[in-house]
């Protein structure tokens, strides 16, 4: 079988990569994290096997988590509880 364009370079045009509308994000992960977000059970529970698509879907699954309305209420006491213990003098439970 032999390569239509030779490896490791472009086969869009310029024009077609200015358009493109997705972006990369180069992401580093500890150890800890790696098995924590690529562990069996992670896999199990999005039935997804690949990696960067595990990474995109928890990013996606966050983002929805965080702005939902009940964790926005969630955050708010939370952060409200620690501009007051802020102004009590309580800077660490």
């Amino acid at each position: 079988m032999s390569l239509k364009y030779p490896a490791f370079t472009s086969s869009r045009l310029d024009d077609d990569i200015a358009k493109d509308k997705r972006k990369v994000f180069p992401v580093s992960l500890n150890l800890e994290q790696q098995e924590f977000i690529f562990s069996a059970k992670t896999k199990v529970l999005l039935q997804q096997d690949k990696d960067s698509t595990i990474i995109r879907q928890l990013a996606l699954i966050g983002a929805k988590l965080i702005h939902s309305a009940q964790i926005a209420e969630v955050l708010e006491v939370i952060s409200d509880n620690k501009r007051k213990n802020k102004r009590m003098g309580y800077n660490e439970l």
